[in-house]
């Protein structure tokens, strides 16, 4: 299994929060003018859109044991957010190393979730809230960092780090283009074939109408036929064999009624 680096934590803890507002490398205040405490920055934020229920999330990633040991400054988050979470790839930081009320999530890309919550962080109540961070996102992030996980930035920053050949992107890019052209190619040519099918039905159509005595254009005779093709079930060729019965029925009927009328006219001499 290839090393997890902080850009994948990142990630999945973005998809994680897709309905919150997720920041990244946030500090608590101004650079030059630090607080008592000092410059803290922390690895990510959330902040829950919702007035009713605000919960900031704060999470410190930790990709390496030493880092996590050598660590004195997670209890000064803790001011800043309603939860800590320590994040890291799974099993590196087990959960008795954590502070009571501070939370520990294991990070696995490459399963369907991509991470698991092995201690729940605990939820506390905040003197205050950070205004100076709050000022610091508005002034610095005014667009939260899910762009960052864009699939076009993604690719972009896979490709430049040698995650993509682009030989063989290139070889499987042509030969997906090649289906694509090949299966539009059939769609035209079966357009074309329903085309002039349809076009011999409404002109046959349209010749009866014409010779029964009722006008009718080929236009209005279409109109009908794309409206019986919009229903469910259409199928051309049954609805053609049906007319065509229909059609036969019809000029027998029609050459009886002259039969008639010419009998009639004669005896009427």
């Amino acid at each position: 299994m290839s090393k997890i680096t902080a850009k994948d934590i990142e990630k999945v803890l973005a998809q994680k929060h897709q309905r919150d507002a997720f920041y990244r490398q946030v500090k608590n205040g101004p650079t030059h003018a630090p607080l008592p405490e000092g410059l803290l920055i922390m690895d990510a934020v959330v902040i829950s859109k919702s007035w009713s229920n605000l919960l900031i999330t704060a999470y410190e990633i930790k990709i390496s044991r030493s880092d996590f040991l050598s660590d004195n400054k997670l209890h000064l988050y803790k001011q800043y957010c309603h939860r800590l979470d320590v994040v890291c790839p799974a099993g590196l930081i087990k959960q008795n190393e954590v502070d009571d009320d501070t939370g520990l999530i294991w990070i696995n890309p490459k399963t369907k979730q991509g991470w698991v919550v092995k201690k729940k962080g605990r939820i506390r109540k905040l003197d205050r809230l950070p205004s100076e961070m709050f000022l610091y996102l508005i002034m610095n992030k005014a667009d939260d960092d899910h762009a960052l996980y864009s699939n076009s930035r993604m690719a972009a920053e896979e490709y430049l780090a040698d995650k993509i050949d682009s030989h063989s992107l290139g070889r499987r890019l042509g030969k997906k283009i090649g289906h694509e052209l090949q299966r539009l190619n059939d769609r035209v040519r079966n357009m074309q074939f329903e085309h002039e099918h349809d076009k011999r039905f409404v002109e046959a159509g349209e010749k009866f109408l014409r010779e029964a005595g009722h006008g009718v254009s080929y236009w209005e005779f279409n109109h009908l036929l794309q409206e019986i093709k919009g229903s469910s079930g259409f199928q051309t060729d049954k609805i053609e064999k049906k007319v065509n019965v229909i059609i036969a029925k019809a000029k027998e009927v029609l050459s009886e009624i002259r039969e008639q009328d010419a009998e009639a006219t004669k005896n009427g001499n």
